[in-house]
């Protein structure tokens, strides 16, 4: 997707993390989170980064941002989340290419 039409409105990233740390419904918040890339409202990686903090909460390591977005994700069975997860991985270099999964023990 070409990242000159990403626009930024109401800071999507941050309204994740407000979902999360009331602790809404995974699903719910991921699907908010699938919503907001496809409009290309923002960037995966700006999004990992914003919900990041969250990341110990939901049983992950913490600051594994990009394996909770993984996870909201695959909850909420969008079907590019593979997409956005290389894009947020090739954004972060500290991401390593690999994204824990619900499997990997988040709650």
């Amino acid at each position: 997707m070409d990242k000159g039409r990403r626009r930024r409105r109401r800071h999507p990233g941050r309204r994740a993390g407000r979902h999360l740390y009331i602790r809404e419904d995974p699903g719910a918040i991921g699907q908010v989170i699938a919503d907001a890339l496809r409009s290309v409202f923002d960037y995966p990686g700006a999004m990992v980064s914003a919900i990041a903090p969250y990341a110990a909460a939901y049983g992950l390591r913490r600051g594994d941002g990009l394996g909770l977005i993984g996870w909201l994700l695959d909850v909420s069975g969008d079907r590019e989340r593979e997409v956005w997860l290389a894009e947020a991985a090739a954004s972060d270099p500290r991401a390593g290419g690999s994204a824990s999964t619900a499997e990997d023990g988040a709650a």
